[in-house]
């Protein structure tokens, strides 16, 4: 793969900075890199390494979206082509993982539920106990 130094036909981003193959190449590796950074961090069930991540992810794919790039050599295409399909590969592993993470995170808050609920009703029944007792 060839790199230019200087932006082929000037391909812009929103703010109109140029942007050349080489930088579009470099988001998307961390594109790649943030997504697996997201899937560690969903294994670890750490919430809000997950949501920083998620937020660099979104910015750095709302920046993507604005570049306009030249017709592509081959080999540059051929390179995007690869790492946008590891981007997607790397997108339903995360849907997966968030699907089991929330179905994991739900069964923590009903065992919660559960145990408050559970010792609610101990509490009355020894309150109840109680009054029972002191009456006698």
């Amino acid at each position: 793969m060839t790199q230019n130094p200087e932006p082929k036909t000037s391909p812009q981003t929103g703010k109109g900075d140029p942007v050349s193959t080489a930088d579009v190449v470099a988001m998307v590796d961390t594109l790649i890199t943030l997504s697996q950074e997201i899937l560690t961090s969903a294994d670890a069930e750490d919430l809000n390494q997950i949501n920083q991540a998620l937020l660099k992810r979104g910015q750095l794919m709302a920046e993507l979206n604005t570049i306009k790039l030249p017709p592509l050599e081959d080999s540059v295409r051929d390179t995007l082509t690869e790492k946008l399909a590891t981007v997607k590969e790397l997108d339903q592993q995360i849907e997966r993982k968030f699907s089991q993470l929330s179905a994991h995170l739900q069964q923590q808050l009903n065992s919660v539920k559960d145990g408050r609920t559970k010792a609610s009703q101990y509490k009355s029944a020894s309150s109840r106990e109680h009054t029972r007792t002191d009456h006698t």
